[in-house]
């Protein structure tokens, strides 16, 4: 199925040990990010990183944000709602390119 095509995801999450000075110098910095356009998809099932944990401290960081909640969808959001996901990253970069379009005139 589906497992065998998650080695790269794997392999990513293997080369995380030990890194978390690194990522706690990202997060150190989000403040640098937070006036960029973001999306957020979430997997309202994913057990791994649950969003009652954690999803408004990232919905946070973000001045300028679009949150999508998928009730069906676990941890690997990519996999489990591939149409809606890119669907939603179509209309997103939609917006933002006619709101720069109209900053312009």
């Amino acid at each position: 199925g589906k497992r065998r095509f998650r080695l790269g995801t794997y392999i990513f999450l293997k080369s995380l040990i030990g890194s978390s000075i690194w990522y706690n110098g990202l997060w150190e910095n989000r403040n640098k990010i937070a006036e960029k356009p973001a999306m957020i998809f979430w997997g309202m099932k994913d057990q791994f990183l649950p969003a009652k944990l954690l999803l408004e401290k990232w919905g946070e960081i973000f001045s300028n944000k679009k949150i999508i909640m998928l009730e069906k969808a676990g941890h690997f959001v990519e996999e489990e709602e591939p149409q809606l996901m890119s669907q939603n990253i179509s209309s997103f970069i939609s917006s933002l390119s006619m709101a720069k379009s109209h900053s312009m005139v």
